[in-house]
């Protein structure tokens, strides 16, 4: 979340094309980021999805993120992330 004061903003952007640049470049790319976001989680399921979530932030073989963080970063319930572990728990592809 941005917050910033607009006015500020435009005397910003309209002394210097750099900072204009910056910005344009910074929104794109988190609105690119939401936008592949968005299309994943309309895609895949999540199983699939949180897979791919605990390959990509595990390290060295342990992934501790509190489930809480993850549910929330997924748009999904609390209770539906652990219904999800358990089974890959349950299936060997996780151990706690």
């Amino acid at each position: 979340c941005l917050e910033f004061d607009i006015n500020e903003l435009r005397k910003l952007c309209k002394e210097d094309a750099k900072v204009s640049f910056y910005f344009a470049s910074y929104i794109a790319d988190k609105l690119l980021v939401r936008s592949y976001r968005m299309s994943e989680s309309l895609n895949y399921s999540l199983d699939i999805r949180l897979a791919s979530f605990v390959l990509q932030h595990q390290q060295k073989g342990i992934y501790n993120i509190p489930h809480t963080d993850v549910s929330e970063y997924m748009n999904v319930s609390y209770r539906h992330v652990l219904y999800v572990i358990k089974k890959f728990c349950e299936l060997g592809i996780l151990t706690k």
